[in-house]
């Protein structure tokens, strides 16, 4: 088992995404290699390549190649993006995958990279909505020994401590 790979799953804008940040702004505090992608929400849904620093546009416009997925068009070849900074990435401390979803259940989406990312020895923290977890699961069985952070109303602060502990005793700081 590895004890410091998280699943932080939760419902709908549970605070998934705002506890991986948390986790990220505290990991760059102890300066541990982190890579990866972080999905972020205001008024649009963005990808935050870890790595680079920067954020990309998650949904596609009108003229762009796109993946369809329920309301959204995840936009491809900023996906393609992503997967090549998750690929450069795999011997990075931790590897962040937000959000794995119907997409990856149905061979797309992440679903490239990630069952390299499940057999790496370092840490990782991926977010599955709640309402997924068993086809994840399903799908993915060696991610069950990975310790299961629930996530509720935006109640952060409990599941951080939890990450942070762990990650510090790891790291033995």
């Amino acid at each position: 088992m590895n004890d410091y790979s998280f699943i932080i799953t939760g419902s709908i804008e549970a605070g998934k995404s705002t506890l991986c940040w948390e986790v990220l702004k505290y990991l760059n505090q102890k300066q541990v290699l982190s890579s990866g992608v972080i999905t972020l929400q205001n008024e649009k849904k963005w990808f935050y390549i870890i790595t680079e620093k920067v954020k990309i546009p998650f949904e596609a416009q009108e003229t762009d190649t796109f993946i369809p997925i329920g309301q959204f068009r995840i936009h491809k070849n900023n996906l393609t993006r992503v997967l090549n900074s998750i690929h450069a990435g795999l011997d990075s401390k931790f590897i962040f995958l937000d959000e794995i979803g119907p997409l990856e259940l149905q061979g797309s989406g992440y679903y490239p990279i990630l069952n390299a990312v499940l057999k790496r020895k370092q840490g990782n923290i991926l977010v599955v909505r709640e309402s997924l977890l068993n086809d994840f699961f399903s799908q993915y069985p060696q991610a069950k020994a990975y310790t299961i952070i629930r996530v509720k109303n935006h109640e952060i602060s409990s599941p951080f401590k939890i990450i942070k502990e762990q990650i510090n005793q790891h790291f033995k700081t």
